[in-house]
């Protein structure tokens, strides 16, 4: 069985001198590509690798309240011109007595 997290992020797209420069500003996490088509899947997929390899090493929730990121209580979204990526971070889930998980 799969499980997926989607993390909504803000990111940042920066023409130079014939690249693009694509940063998530909210993880420190930077990339490039040589177009914008190409940085943008390049920071889905080093954010996804950031927030794998933290899950993976049991530091994601030091990782993430360093950031500065808190629980919501619902769901709030902002409606101003920021340009966001989903990524998607997919967990195996080993078939066990569903009332193990702690949540």
């Amino acid at each position: 069985m799969t499980a997926s997290i989607d993390f909504n992020l803000p990111v940042k797209f920066k023409q130079k001198k014939g690249i693009v420069i694509a940063s998530c500003p909210v993880l420190d996490v930077v990339t490039q590509g040589e177009t914008i088509e190409e940085a943008r899947k390049n920071i889905k997929e080093a954010v996804g690798l950031f927030i794998s390899t933290c899950f993976e090493c049991g530091t994601l929730e030091a990782v993430l309240k360093e950031c500065g990121f808190k629980a919501a209580k619902k769901e709030t979204r902002n409606h101003s011109q920021v340009d966001t990526i989903v990524v998607q971070i997919p967990f195996t889930v080993k078939s066990r007595n569903q009332s193990v998980c702690h949540a």
